[in-house]
């Protein structure tokens, strides 16, 4: 039986064969952007003018990373940032050219997932959710119990 760190190295390296296949497969499609990109596209254009903090929660980084892909992604063209009253706040959306590589980006990932789709049933997709899922529960309540008792 595999220990929990043998699964977390098993789940951690099957995440960067699958990130490296994505960011391949999207440079040959002429997609220029990283899985970190990516990811922030998607979240922004689910939960546009969110404060970075929130941002940087939902997708578990820190604020200096957020701000460095932030960064990279209006340099790009790929957001902008609006005008606020609070200087300390400049809420983020993607621009025209933001939506259109997301939405290349997406294609290609449907795309790339459907060729793993006769590798597994639906019902061995839905238990290795249900074990993540449950798993990430676990430790998400442990990390929090360790953080209190150290406190």
């Amino acid at each position: 039986m595999q220990s929990s760190v043998g699964i977390f190295f098993t789940f951690h390296k099957a995440h960067l064969v699958g990130q490296r296949l994505l960011e391949r497969g999207w440079l040959q499609q002429g997609i220029s952007i990283s899985m970190s990109q990516y990811l922030m596209l998607e979240v922004i254009s689910k939960l546009p003018n969110n404060p970075t903090k929130a941002l940087a929660e939902y997708v578990g980084c820190t604020r200096a990373t957020l701000t460095r892909i932030l960064r990279g992604l209006v340099i790009l063209g790929y957001l902008t940032k609006e005008k606020s009253e609070d200087r300390r706040f400049k809420p983020l959306s993607l621009s025209p050219a933001g939506e259109e590589i997301l939405k290349q980006a997406t294609g290609w990932a449907h795309k790339a997932s459907n060729l793993l789709k006769p590798l597994y049933t639906k019902t061995q997709l839905a238990q290795v959710q249900e074990f993540v899922d449950g798993w990430t529960n676990n430790l998400n309540h442990e990390a929090s119990t360790l953080v209190q008792w150290e406190i």
